[in-house]
């Protein structure tokens, strides 16, 4: 994406493409030297950083492609361990840097998008995102080309797909950061959501939901991954599909909804307790 500067501000991106808990890496030039620059939207906010520990001057993310702690609610430097607020760029680590903050680049966000309006930021650009070597290393391994994250293999799976299915959390976190196709179709019309319901990773259906993966996609037979958990009897994955906004009326092949599929009792209680919408 390009930058627009006006009035001292730099256009940075449409709101729609700053997505809950999924940051994005600009470089920037601040005060006249390069360097990377974070922006985060937590909780409905949009929030800016330089991406640099408080406590050596390397970036957040210069071990691992990830900026979150494996609860996708604290900020986390990959070489130091320091957790920081998302909202206040605080360090919380009780043992290394306490009450330090990150350097926060003033963010705003209006009807037009999201803007830089800090001085100190003279010109940025999107950073193109690598994988780290243990990624590239696990995608050449299963067969796929780490300079293509979308290249389809066995069974027309992504390495996206492959890394839900196996619970590769890391590899699977570095491809959505990397802008991995979330609602790729294998060669059963499943996508990388269906594949974290069968490796049951609930953090991972979370970050691809976040990253505008479809709650409702139907493969092949016409099911949907509500309709998958139903049959299956996976009663925490249906609370976690109808929490969500998953619907329950779309209809298999055979003509079945998530509600006759219902293999077990507490699967079927939840779906019948689902409001039936008259048209």
């Amino acid at each position: 994406m390009d930058t627009l500067k006006l009035h001292h501000r730099l256009w940075i991106a449409n709101s729609s493409e700053v997505k809950e808990r999924s940051p994005i890496i600009f470089e920037c030039t601040y005060n006249g030297k390069g360097e990377s620059l974070l922006l985060i939207r937590y909780d409905g906010q949009c929030i800016g950083y330089l991406n640099k520990c408080v406590h050596m001057p390397f970036r957040l993310d210069c071990e691992k492609k990830t900026l979150f702690d494996h609860t996708r609610d604290k900020i986390k430097c990959s070489m130091h361990g320091i957790i920081y607020d998302p909202l206040t760029g605080e360090s919380l680590s009780p043992t290394m840097c306490t009450g330090e903050k990150l350097n926060a680049i003033n963010v705003v966000e209006d009807s037009a998008g999201i803007w830089i309006d800090d001085e100190c930021v003279e010109s940025v650009k999107e950073y193109n995102e690598m994988l780290s070597q243990p990624t590239r290393k696990w995608i050449l391994a299963n067969g796929f080309n780490p300079d293509d994250i979308d290249q389809s293999g066995k069974y027309n799976d992504t390495p996206l797909i492959l890394a839900c299915r196996e619970g590769e959390k890391v590899i699977a976190e570095e491809l959505v950061v990397s802008k991995a196709n979330v609602n790729h179709r294998n060669m059963d019309g499943t996508t990388a959501l269906w594949a974290c319901v069968v490796s049951n990773s609930f953090d991972m259906a979370d970050r691809l939901l976040g990253a505008g993966a479809s709650i409702d996609s139907q493969n092949d037979n016409g099911a949907t991954t509500l309709m998958y958990a139903a049959s299956a009897g996976k009663t925490e994955w249906v609370k976690y599909f109808l929490a969500r906004g998953s619907d329950t009326s779309p209809t298999s092949l055979d003509g079945f909804t998530a509600l006759d599929l219902a293999s077990n009792v507490e699967c079927l209680r939840l779906l019948k307790a689902v409001p039936v919408t008259v048209e």
